[in-house]
């Protein structure tokens, strides 16, 4: 027995429908995994059980957190290659790594293999398959994340990236607005009032 926890779980289909269940409590992880895969293999019974539908109509299944839907425990998933493309503190790519797992993996995960490959890295990004890359995100030292429960990786992760995202939003605000000078001195125009607004809500 262990400390209640809230789950869902995901459905990731082969037509790419992505569904989530309703929240509820678990103190068992192992045993909530085999009365998932019971259910499963009694609703698909009609053609052949569970391994038979998974292969056949489904990419992912995964048990998640209620509230930040990471990945606790995968039950069924195919795996893919991420790529991550790697950053120095110039903005310069240095390189690129790839992960072969079933779903996304975690801050910490990509944390640890970038830094293995790249010490000096500074940020990552995912390339899609369309070739479209994500906003960066900051390489964090993996000793100061490893070791912490998956909620205080998830709350790290996202106060790194938001004070990340923070930096840049004001690098691009001193950079695009004419005006900046002024509103050093608490003077502001119509055309970048906005940008201000936007700089002042980051800090609450």
């Amino acid at each position: 027995m262990g400390n209640l926890i809230y789950i869902r779980i995901l459905q990731h289909d082969t037509e790419d429908q992505i569904r989530i269940g309703n929240s509820y409590p678990i103190n068992d992880l192992d045993k909530a995994e085999e009365n998932i895969v019971a259910l499963y293999e009694k609703d698909t019974a009609w053609c052949g059980g569970f391994e038979a539908a998974c292969k056949q109509y489904y990419k992912h299944i995964a048990i998640i957190d209620a509230d930040t839907l990471e990945v606790i425990r995968s039950i069924y998933g195919k795996k893919k290659e991420y790529v991550f493309i790697i950053e120095n503190s110039q903005r310069e790519v240095i390189g690129t790594i790839t992960i072969q797992a079933e779903s996304l993996p975690s801050h910490i995960t990509i944390c640890q293999s970038v830094r293995e490959k790249f010490p000096l890295a500074a940020t990552y990004k995912l390339q899609s398959d369309y070739n479209i890359l994500q906003d960066p995100c900051p390489v964090e030292d993996p000793k100061s994340i490893s070791g912490c429960s998956p909620e205080e990786a998830s709350r790290r992760s996202f106060i790194a990236g938001s004070k990340y995202m923070k930096e840049k939003a004001i690098e691009a605000f001193k950079k695009d607005c004419p005006c900046w000078s002024r509103f050093e001195k608490g003077k502001k125009c119509d055309e970048c009032s906005w940008l201000k607004d936007f700089r002042n809500s980051l800090d609450h």
